[in-house]
């Protein structure tokens, strides 16, 4: 969706249309939002309008929209600087939070709970002090970085986290320290894939890797961004990936589009490449992007899927499963693991076992089978016959009794 330069014009249009983004009709604001969020429009005296975004009129082209008194409160003589949306249901787990940016410096954070829904009636997003304008609002998660852009050439990175949130009404804190007639032309979340394009007034500029920006304390007069011609200021500042188209606004000439990487990549601190050849008494006014507000409730924590991966014992039990098995291999198995009964003892391991008092353990023992021959020769009668040994009958008596039944009484 955007509003016209000129008329002041607002409308919606579907992504799919690709409206013309150059030229007299290109619009002075582009946001990607949602029908389902409320859309906010932020004037240069700090007040601001709710509308539905599904309210707005679905044009082919941004000339075809409504005049912006006819769609929110706003008059036509204030017509916003800045344009962001959010949702009408906020999730109470995540934290967003929009920063104002005024012209000479003062940033302010302010929790997006506390925005009203669409109203007819203005309200009061940022107090903005005498000689002072509104230039622009972030959408922030509460732990990013801000870049604040000068227009001498200076740039500062600090912590969001050193401005704590601030109610609607208040004017804010300082972000960089200004020298006399400097003030900030630009302001963007630091993301370290991104590169910041540099437009200078009198057309050249600028592609410097974000990474090149260097983290400090807040209101401090920063490093140097781009060396500047004399007569000659930075006309605006953004950020995004290296294929992102930004448009270039002029003060006679229509609307321009470019992208990032139509200008090579350069250290900070160096001189700016020609872009544009202006004529005499002409000069560009400011840079403006696409800005994807869409991103930041859908996309700006995604949470990646989590792979299961198979532990070495699981992997082992699946592969050997005792359920692959018959039920005849299962018992033998069971027979081949499992110790000697009583009954499968040698005869001299079960009386030892008697006489320890366990009968019932399953024991082995080193006792041969020759042994056994010898005390079973021993124990024969004179007369030849051979009878059970004694020890035998010691050892059926005493199993006899823990089983319940009466010893049987051998005949002499």
């Amino acid at each position: 969706m955007g509003w016209g330069n000129c008329e002041g014009l607002i409308g919606r249009i579907s992504v799919e249309k690709q409206p013309r983004f150059t030229g007299k009709d290109a619009p002075a604001l582009l946001l990607l939002s949602s029908s389902n969020h409320t859309l906010y429009l932020a004037a240069p005296d700090g007040r601001c309008a709710a509308i539905a975004v599904q309210s707005l009129p679905d044009v082919e082209n941004f000339v075809d929209g409504i005049p912006l008194s006819k769609a929110c409160p706003l008059s036509g003589e204030s017509l916003p600087v800045a344009l962001f949306s959010a949702p009408l249901k906020i999730p109470k787990e995540k934290e967003r939070f929009f920063v104002t940016i005024t012209r000479k410096g003062l940033i302010k954070k302010t929790d997006v709970r506390e925005l009203p829904g669409p109203s007819a009636q203005t309200f009061t997003l940022a107090k903005i002090n005498s000689g002072d304008e509104l230039l622009d609002v972030l959408l922030t998660g509460g732990d990013d970085e801000i870049i604040l852009v000068s227009k001498s050439g200076m740039m500062i990175r600090f912590s969001e986290s050193e401005v704590r949130p601030m109610g609607l009404v208040a004017a804010g804190v300082n972000g960089i320290k200004l020298n006399n007639g400097d003030e900030v032309i630009g302001g963007m979340v630091y993301n370290k894939d991104e590169d910041i394009l540099l437009i200078s007034e009198d057309g050249k500029g600028w592609r410097i890797p974000a990474s090149q920006t260097v983290l400090q304390g807040r209101y401090g007069q920063g490093i140097i961004a781009a060396r500047l011609a004399k007569a000659s200021g930075l006309a605006g500042a953004v950020s995004g990936p290296a294929d992102m188209n930004v448009l270039v606004y002029f003060e006679r000439l229509a609307a321009k589009s470019i992208r990032l990487d139509y200008l090579p990549a350069v250290k900070r601190a160096s001189s700016g490449k020609p872009v544009f050849e202006l004529k005499a008494g002409e000069k560009v006014i400011g840079v403006k992007p696409i800005i994807e507000n869409l991103g930041r409730w859908e996309n700006a924590s995604p949470q990646k899927p989590v792979k299961r991966t198979r532990r070495a014992s699981v992997k082992a039990t699946t592969t050997v499963s005792p359920t692959s098995r018959t039920p005849k291999e299962q018992a033998s198995t069971r027979r081949k693991s499992s110790p000697p009964t009583q009954a499968e003892l040698p005869l001299e391991s079960k009386q030892e076992a008697v006489k320890s008092g366990r009968g019932g353990s399953r024991q082995k023992t080193s006792t041969s089978s020759t042994a056994v021959k010898k005390s079973e020769q021993k124990a024969s009668t004179r007369k030849g016959k051979t009878t059970k040994p004694a020890a035998q009958d010691e050892l059926i008596q005493p199993v006899a009794k823990r089983r319940g039944r009466k010893p049987a009484q051998r005949k002499p």
